[in-house]
């Protein structure tokens, strides 16, 4: 499949041991080679020994909407889809959904089946497996419950720049999104959208491969006492999208694909507010 202007470009392919792999290319140049696809539940593998059931048509979609703050206040968000359908080695299934717009490339899971049984998700095999010559700059993860007050993670770590792809944080902990790489002149922005109350938010870690990265899911001290961190819900369900701004620096800037994959905003009465001057402060 490719993006409405041609320049983006996603192909799909499947090992013998049944991972499922893709490739994503920009104006004829690999950006991310064999990177991984899927997920395990607790009582079910969706990475491993997958079988190609059926791979919908592609649809060309245009979605319109308008913000109260942003880059902007009018949006237009075109973008081209696909649905593959695949099965484990239970026969129980799983779509992974694609999108490709001029300025990037998205894709999620869902699970079609029906069950009041509640579902928990346990690990990510998703990835991003670079090719050679990315460099990234990236943020660590600070470590759950250290810091001022124990109140890790704060998102406040400094960037590192150079990074090569696949290199563990200096944290031990991750990195945070939003991720940004680059191979010559082209430019990356890796980061998540529409995470609803049933999944957790993630973290880039190490992959199996070299120059590659895999979502990674919280610390088990990153939550509520009593909570759980696992993603937890009854089906069918879908997971966030995972995303990646592609094109000049300036195309990463302008991007909007945060919002342009989100849900749509609750349709609320903003006729009473008014504009104003809010200071801000991370402490006062």
């Amino acid at each position: 499949m490719t993006s409405p202007d041609g320049n983006l470009e996603v192909a799909v392919d499947f090992s013998d041991e049944g991972h499922m792999y893709y490739t994503l290319s920009f104006n004829g140049e690999v950006l991310l080679e064999n990177s991984r696809l899927g997920l395990s539940m607790a009582d079910e593998d969706f990475s491993t020994g997958l079988s190609l059931v059926q791979v919908s048509d592609v649809v060309r979609i245009t979605d319109e909407y308008q913000l109260k703050t942003g880059k902007r206040a009018n949006y237009n968000y075109e973008y081209k889809e696909q649905s593959w359908l695949v099965v484990n080695a239970n026969d129980a299934q799983m779509e992974v959904v694609f999108r490709l717009s001029k300025d990037g490339f998205a894709f999620r899971y869902r699970f079609p089946d029906s069950s009041d049984e509640v579902k928990e998700i346990v690990s990510e095999a998703s990835s991003f497996r670079f090719v050679d010559g990315a460099l990234g700059y990236l943020s660590p993860m600070s470590v759950a419950k250290t810091g001022w007050e124990s109140t890790n993670p704060s998102y406040e770590e400094n960037y590192q720049v150079e990074v090569v792809p696949g290199t563990p944080s200096e944290l031990g902990a991750g990195w945070v999104y939003p991720a940004l790489f680059n191979v010559g002149d082209i430019w990356m922005l890796i980061s998540e959208a529409d995470v609803d109350r049933n999944y957790c938010g993630t973290r880039l870690v190490p992959g199996h491969q070299d120059l590659e990265y895999k979502i990674g899911f919280p610390d088990e001290r990153e939550t509520f006492a009593g909570s759980h961190v696992n993603p937890m819900s009854t089906l069918p369900m879908e997971t966030p999208w995972r995303f990646m701004a592609v094109g000049s620096l300036g195309d990463v800037v302008e991007s909007s694909l945060g919002t342009d994959l989100a849900a749509p905003a609750l349709d609320m009465d903003f006729s009473w507010v008014q504009p104003g001057i809010a200071p801000g402060a991370g402490l006062f």
